[in-house]
């Protein structure tokens, strides 16, 4: 099938609201994660989860301008046509988020000795959450 112009009232998704949301999510399920395996207290995961949304944001700021630069915004037709184009800025958005957040996580509580660990746990944190925003983005 021919690739067609996008028509007025046709649903889009912008990739740099993909990025940002994501990044958001995943620094604090990233962050709430890294914080329960150091500590294993549910009140301190969930300081770490409110803190992790807090930390997602800034860092999504300048993956989020690579999909909105000069001016202008990248936007896909919602369907699985869209899938090419908003997982990527998911997976963007939510490794970059994951990976500072939990390195704030091994700052904070000085769990350097858990530093691979911790690593891991986040760099899967924003490789799930990434993929699963990016499709329901693609989908809804």
């Amino acid at each position: 099938m021919p690739d067609q112009e996008l028509q007025s009232g046709d649903r889009v998704v912008e990739i740099a609201a993909v990025v940002r949301t994501t990044a958001i999510v995943s620094g604090a399920v990233a962050s709430a994660a890294a914080t329960w395996l150091v500590r294993g207290s549910w009140w301190s995961s969930l300081v770490a989860l409110v803190l992790g949304a807090f930390i997602g944001f800034p860092v999504s700021l300048f993956p989020s301008r690579l999909y909105s630069s000069s001016g202008r915004t990248a936007v896909a037709r919602v369907g699985s046509s869209s899938l090419s184009a908003t997982i990527p800025a998911g997976l963007l958005g939510g490794v970059s988020a994951a990976l500072v957040a939990s390195i704030a996580v091994l700052w904070c509580f000085s769990a350097w000795g858990q530093l691979v660990l911790l690593l891991g746990t986040s760099l899967g944190c924003g490789l799930v959450v990434g993929i699963i925003l990016a499709v329901l983005a693609s989908l809804l």
